[in-house]
């Protein structure tokens, strides 16, 4: 369990910093993000997690790996493809044509470099809707992308999940 594992840490981290009080509210904080994101979320739309990087796209396997993967257990969402990982940290190719006949409503995306954006950096937003393959799916005609924060592929800690789960939570509930 994705959560609990990373309540866990921030309640030793606080122990060993004096700050359990502050503790306690990170991991209430998560509780809460990740409850309102359950309740907004209709299970008979699909996800599809991607991450980019270096100018390619690749599946994150729902459940496997770091950043997208992790969300499906956690909210309980619907997988648009239901495929294991061979990469799990990294993910696995995957061709516009194939997320294109998987017609997922939504897209939850870590963008691997846009942090750096050294030369040649092609955006997340630039190979997904910007892909003429990927036109008329569901969660691009919609705009139902949530893409995660730039810093997200560095810290993945407490407060990045916590904001992650609100954006998708207030995406979700927008989308009703």
């Amino acid at each position: 369990d994705h959560a609990a594992e990373l309540k866990r840490q921030t309640a030793i981290l606080g122990q060993v910093f004096d700050k359990e009080d502050e503790a306690a509210q990170l991991s209430s904080d998560l509780d809460a993000a990740i409850s309102d994101a359950r309740e907004a979320y209709d299970p008979s739309q699909t996800v599809m997690g991607l991450i980019t990087s270096g100018g390619k796209i690749a599946y994150a396997a729902p459940g496997e790996g770091r950043g997208v993967g992790t969300l499906f257990p956690t909210l309980g969402l619907t997988p648009a493809l239901e495929r294991s990982a061979e990469d799990a940290s990294h993910g696995d190719d995957i061709s516009v044509e194939a997320i294109a006949a998987a017609n997922p409503e939504w897209l939850f995306v870590l963008d691997r470099d846009a942090m750096f954006g050294e030369d040649g950096y092609v955006s997340a937003e630039e190979l997904i809707e910007g892909s003429e393959a990927l036109q008329n799916v569901p969660a691009v005609q919609k705009g139902q992308i949530i893409y995660l924060a730039p810093s997200f592929y560095l810290d993945e800690g407490i407060q990045a999940y916590t904001k992650l789960y609100s954006d998708i939570a207030t995406a979700f509930a927008a989308a009703n």
